[in-house]
């Protein structure tokens, strides 16, 4: 027992010493991070509601760097009812509940930064939390992990006549130097309110760049941002809309030229990806389309001179009107791509909103 008392204080001294600094720990973990240029994980969110249930929220986070002019990195966040990419300045969210892929212009986000800033995808991320400077050591562990608690108190105020206190907490494990968990913890009059807790696993970090790219669901539409309203596309069987324009060309376009003829009215813009697939679903060597089918490349939102880039870049085998708004309009096009088939005696004969290769294929030989 002497001896063993005697021993004790050496044994914690020894413990102690073989414990990462908190601090040092701090910053070994955010140039960890830092030094990867790929950087993937899955979390899984327990979020409680206003009706004392807890919603749960998973999805995939990639990042990857590259000096954007809102955010150090592409990223693309998956999850079950939305997706978000911002890659090359270019920002979109997909939601999957109605097939809709919204993008945004630079002047867009310009006027809404928040959009990307305080993405759910980004503000609750290890990379965010990593490079806010208030971190406190907070010293216990939980678990058998022995993961470092850190804490940063958000908010501490008076509300209405009640006291409001809000910490955020990270929870580091000291092997890998990775971020594991985050919680945010709210009390009312020092009661526990809302306790947000976030998990973050399945890290695939890489040191090189790779292939970094969104596939698109097929069958989805583009819609430009700001247009909430619900169009309905004019309905097959009815008179298509007439109309008297010129092409990229300088040719003049009349629809009434094309009587006895089909005509097919590819309304698509220069930022969807989805129409660019059915271009070059159009190009495919072993497609060819039907000798009675004219088809006319109607672009109602770009400008003149961003068509003029885009048809420089890629091959547009038809026709190609640009700054068509109006056309656009009198065909009620909400979403890109927007496919008119008009049959032979000026009817509409079918209608197709998204990309599907079946209906492609319909107009071929």
């Amino acid at each position: 027992m002497v001896r063993l008392v005697y021993f004790l204080p050496l044994i914690v001294m020894f413990v102690a010493s073989c414990q990462p600094d908190p601090e040092k720990l701090l910053e070994r973990a955010k140039n960890h991070l830092e030094q990867h240029a790929y950087i993937s994980y899955a979390h899984t969110a327990l979020w409680p509601n206003m009706i004392s249930e807890i919603d749960t929220i998973a999805g995939v986070t990639k990042f990857q760097k590259n000096k954007n002019i809102y955010f150090d990195y592409d990223y693309i966040g998956l999850r079950d009812i939305v997706d978000i990419t911002y890659i090359n300045n270019d920002f979109k969210i997909i939601t999957h509940e109605d097939s809709i892929v919204t993008v945004y212009s630079e002047e867009d986000i310009e006027k809404n930064k928040r959009l990307i800033e305080e993405s759910m995808f980004i503000t609750f991320s290890p990379i965010s939390f990593l490079k806010q400077t208030a971190w406190k050591f907070k010293p216990d562990t939980t678990g058998n992990s022995k993961r470092y608690n850190y804490f940063l108190v958000e908010t501490d105020t008076v509300f209405d006549g009640k006291n409001i206190y809000v910490e955020n907490h990270i929870f580091i494990n000291p092997r890998s130097l990775l971020l594991e968990q985050y919680e945010r913890r709210a009390f009312v009059d020092g009661e526990k309110s809302q306790f947000i807790t976030y998990y973050f696993t399945d890290y695939e970090l890489r040191k090189d760049t790779k292939d970094f790219a969104y596939a698109l669901p097929e069958g989805y539409v583009t819609q430009i941002a700001g247009k909430k309203e619900k169009i309905r596309p004019l309905t097959e069987g009815t008179n298509a809309p007439g109309f008297e324009t010129t092409d990229m060309s300088g040719k003049p376009v009349n629809l009434s030229s094309f009587k006895g003829q089909k005509v097919l009215l590819n309304f698509s813009i220069i930022n969807c990806g989805w129409c660019k697939t059915a271009l070059d679903h159009f190009n495919r060597e072993d497609f060819q389309l039907s000798e009675n089918i004219n088809v006319l490349y109607i672009n109602p939102v770009d400008s003149k001179a961003q068509v003029e880039k885009y048809v420089e870049k890629f091959h547009v085998p038809f026709p190609v009107i640009a700054e068509a708004k109006a056309v656009g309009e009198s065909y009620r096009v909400n979403g890109y791509p927007t496919f008119y088939l008009i049959d032979e005696e000026g009817k509409i004969e079918k209608v197709q909103s998204g990309y599907q290769k079946d209906f492609i294929n319909s107009l071929g030989r």
